[in-house]
């Protein structure tokens, strides 16, 4: 395991060292706008594998995906016109919207429905590491399941098997904040199915 620490000049140089470690089917810890997330290839079957033995006691339960666009979001996932409507009202930021899955990830990312669900954080680093991937990255907590979201690299090493990481990117703490808001948009109306740190109430509508 190696910790990188992120400053305003190395960005590019770890972005190049995280997706090497990631195409390889490695696992990385990285800062979100939210708290520290965990990070594998979600089209790898192996990846997902040691995802799962990461977090722990996972079950049937399906993660998140980071994307670093539209078309990638479309490239997955079949995005509605209420999708796109929040996507392009909300988005970068913390919001996570479900659409139906394409098929095109790790079965247990997706729900047992047939789901996906789908984040564009607004966080740089996370942005560039999905560009240069060109694959979604699973954006679940990097906390081990059942235990509070890690908001330092302390509470990340305090409570997980540090030899299932390859790479910590440590940011510094991130300042406490609620988890993304989530979204249904795959029925004829939005379905808010958690309120985070953006609340939503239409999809037309900001507040």
């Amino acid at each position: 395991m190696e910790i990188v620490k992120l400053n305003q000049n190395n960005q590019v140089e770890i972005v190049d060292k995280a997706v090497k470690i990631i195409k390889r089917g490695g696992l990385i810890i990285y800062p979100t706008e939210t708290c520290y997330g965990a990070g594998v290839d979600a089209t790898n079957q192996k990846a997902v594998d040691r995802l799962w033995q990461y977090k722990q006691e996972r079950g049937n339960k399906p993660v998140l995906v980071a994307i670093a666009n539209q078309t990638m979001a479309q490239k997955y996932g079949q995005l509605t016109p209420l999708a796109k409507k929040v996507f392009n009202q909300y988005l970068p930021g913390p919001v996570s919207i479900i659409v139906v899955s394409r098929g095109l990830v790790d079965s247990r990312v997706e729900s047992s429905s047939g789901t996906l669900g789908i984040r564009m954080p607004n966080h740089s680093l996370v942005l560039d590491l999905v560009k240069k991937l060109n694959r979604p990255l699973t954006s679940t907590s990097a906390n081990v399941s059942n235990t509070p979201n890690p908001y330092s690299i302390i509470n990340v090493l305090s409570q997980a098997d540090t030899s299932l990481i390859d790479l910590i990117i440590d940011q510094g703490p991130i300042s406490p904040n609620p988890p993304s808001t989530l979204v249904d948009t795959t029925g004829k109306e939005l379905q808010v199915l958690r309120q985070g740190q953006v609340r939503i109430i239409l999809a037309t509508n900001r507040s």
